[in-house]
């Protein structure tokens, strides 16, 4: 008797031990599938590129990128972690960020940890690190990187400055200002003022040749011109003077104009007698003309005109490739400095609260267990510059964006990543399928995409003009 009380007691123990398990498993399922990471979720790969700068610390560095953006890294900015001065070489190694999908690949949060409803509409942000000897670096105290970031996307007095803090927590660090890029207008600048085309030594058809009728005999000071032909320099395209120079003129002066070009000015005079003896009349003509070379002179200045024509196309060329090259910048930077290493953003924070929201549903729902596996649901805002995360948990309760460039991208348990183009994001999302006053439901159709093959193609994405096209392709 006394044993059968004893495996009853022993058996409601077990009995409420497995349920009090069973209710905690429950419970840390639940909360794992409601919960969020914070931080940086690298999931679709991490194969970005980043510029690397290397540089001895005792110099400082002064970095231009091709957009526009500019670093101003003084000398001895950095320590190690434990407090000890930088000798020798430093590499920083720089990402910047100006796309939604590159936000997305990046894996950077754009939601606040304390309240998801608000996230980030980006107007730049970038990830600046430190290191020597494979040593992450950080700023001596006291120290600050001039920063000029590309203002690529719009931005207003509603951005502030964020800063990433333990690569976790957006932390508000005050304004910057959106100026004019001041180094792009410096060197377009010291490049405007034109080049002069070499002249040709050779007449051509448009060109007006003259030579002087010289009376040496009155005029021997003349004779160095006798036999001349004269090429008129005629200014604003003038009409040639033909009535001018059949006249039988009493004097003519040539006098040099300009050393440097060879340019004469030619003036002629005439005296004429009224009826009245006691009175004269004098009338005056004057051009601008360059002697026509020949023979030897002709060979030589030929020589250094193909010369001078060469350096002129090359220097063409030069400051063609120069302007093209500044074309590329931005023309308005934002400009602040950062006290820390890390990643940076200049955003204006949105609550999705003004926005309509509902249910989304997908054509890959049957795919998976909603009570047993967690799936991710990315946002891509292209037109605001933002990335949204859903767990799936949540996806009766997600934002709509009417009339907006829009993608989805979901995590499946078999390793897939779901895509929904922003075509078809547009023909299930508009005006007239949702509202704010109604209990909206949408269901989205999907294109499988390898995980291993998705950060190429997300790329890709990003790079064309319509996402369909890279579906096609």
């Amino acid at each position: 008797m006394k044993t059968s009380k004893k495996n009853k007691k022993i058996k409601w123990i077990v009995g409420t031990i497995s349920v009090l398990a069973l209710s905690f498993a429950c419970y840390s399922h639940y909360k794992y599938m409601h919960s969020y990471e914070n931080g940086i979720q690298t999931v679709f790969g991490n194969d970005f590129e980043y510029t690397e700068l290397t540089f001895d610390v005792n110099d400082g560095f002064e970095y231009h990128a091709p957009n526009g953006t500019h670093l101003s890294i003084p000398n001895n900015a950095f320590v190690y972690k434990t407090g000890k001065s930088v000798k020798g070489e430093v590499t920083i190694k720089f990402k910047e960020f100006h796309k939604a999908k590159d936000i997305l690949l990046s894996g950077i949060p754009m939601q606040m940890n304390d309240d998801r409803n608000k996230y980030m509409q980006s107007g730049g942000m970038f990830d600046i690190r430190a290191y020597s000897s494979n040593y992450e670096l950080e700023l001596q105290k006291g120290k600050s990187i001039g920063v000029n970031l590309a203002a690529l996307n719009d931005v207003d007095d509603s951005f502030n400055l964020y800063y990433l803090k333990n690569d976790e927590e957006w932390i508000e660090k005050g304004k910057f200002s959106n100026d004019s890029n001041q180094v792009k207008l410096n060197a377009l600048a010291a490049i405007s003022s034109p080049i002069d085309l070499p002249e040709d030594p050779k007449p051509d058809s448009s060109d007006f040749i003259f030579s002087l009728s010289i009376d040496l005999k009155n005029s021997p000071h003349l004779k160095s011109f006798k036999d001349v032909d004269w090429v008129m320099i005629r200014e604003n395209n003038e009409p040639i003077p033909y009535d001018q120079l059949r006249k039988g003129w009493d004097k003519i002066k040539v006098r040099k104009k300009d050393n440097e070009k060879n340019v004469f000015e030619i003036s002629f005079s005439k005296k004429y007698w009224l009826s009245d003896p006691r009175r004269e009349k004098k009338e005056r003509f004057k051009l601008t003309a360059v002697p026509a070379l020949k023979g030897k002179q002709l060979a030589k200045a030929i020589k250094s005109y193909d010369k001078n024509l060469k350096k002129y196309e090359e220097l063409l060329a030069k400051k063609e490739q120069e302007e093209a090259r500044l074309e590329l910048e931005s023309d308005l930077v934002n400009t602040f400095s950062i006290q820390s290493m890390g990643i940076w953003n200049c955003d204006k924070l949105v609550n999705t609260e003004i926005f309509a929201k509902g249910t989304y549903e997908f054509d890959f729902d049957n795919e998976f267990l909603p009570m047993v596996n967690k799936v991710k649901l990315y946002v891509v805002l292209n037109d605001q510059n933002g990335v949204l995360t859903f767990n799936n948990s949540d996806w009766d309760d997600v934002p709509f964006f009417p009339e907006e460039n829009v993608e989805l991208f979901a995590i499946l348990p078999d390793l897939k990543v779901a895509y929904i183009s922003s075509e078809e994001y547009r023909n299930k999302v508009n005006k007239e399928t949702v509202t704010k006053f109604f209990t909206n439901k949408v269901k989205f159709n999907s294109v499988n995409i390898p995980r291993e093959k998705a950060f190429s193609y997300i790329q890709t994405l990003g790079n064309e003009t319509s996402s369909q096209l890279a579906i096609n392709n």
